[in-house]
């Protein structure tokens, strides 16, 4: 469900890494490294998207990623 409404063009979500078999050409998928998730994640978003919100979401992210919390 929630790939398709990345697809749809709304939004991103973090899923379980073993959602990759489910690729789509529409889809970017980035992996995560995050030392203390119980599942592998990535963050996936609809491919070419540039939205203001995308890019806020995806510099949070790098910045959590550059100053993980202890």
């Amino acid at each position: 469900m929630a790939v398709g409404l990345i697809a749809a063009g709304i939004g991103i979500t973090l899923v379980p890494e073993s959602v990759r078999i489910l690729h789509r050409d529409n889809i970017r998928e980035v992996s995560l490294q995050e030392t203390n998730a119980t599942l592998p994640i990535i963050l996936s978003h609809r491919a070419g998207a540039v939205s203001v919100s995308l890019q806020h979401h995806l510099r949070l992210i790098e910045t959590l990623r550059a100053h993980p919390s202890t």
